[in-house]
């Protein structure tokens, strides 16, 4: 195998993606379909259980037919980036990242997630949600 064949980046075509123009402070990435009033409810309450607020993050929702890239051009750092329900792949990032782990790129944390809708029915992930925003907010 050649470094050549190693798909260290993908350059695909963006004009099927939609870009999400990353801001400081918090911000959500969710799917459409899986922003509900209840996944509304949840998120809100997982945000203040780290004394953070959901009319204070900026709440990106993604379409189904589309997959996300990151726009991180700008040089804004400290934010964190809660992405549920999509994986690193379905963000344009070439990465094998677990769910649940803080991980930094471009001045950023990010911490991928299972759906809102899925993680009442699993302690497992709940509970790594919460020692990965522990860890994050130093508490």
């Amino acid at each position: 195998m050649s470094f050549f064949n190693y798909p260290i980046y993908e350059v695909t075509d963006d004009s099927q993606k939609e870009a999400i123009a990353l801001s400081p402070g918090i911000n959500i990435v969710v799917k459409k379909r899986d922003y509900n009033d209840a996944a509304k409810t949840l998120l809100g309450k997982i945000l203040m259980s780290v004394g953070q607020q959901l009319d204070t993050a900026t709440l990106h929702i993604v379409q189904e037919d589309q997959m996300a890239y990151f726009k991180v051009s700008d040089a804004n750092v400290n934010s964190l980036v809660l992405v549920f329900g999509l994986t690193p792949n379905e963000c344009s990032l070439q990465l094998d990242k677990r769910q649940n782990v803080l991980f930094n790129l471009s001045g950023r944390t990010f911490l991928f997630s299972k759906a809102l809708a899925a993680l009442p029915a699993d302690p497992e992930a709940k509970r790594a949600l919460w020692t990965s925003l522990k860890e994050y907010y130093n508490l």
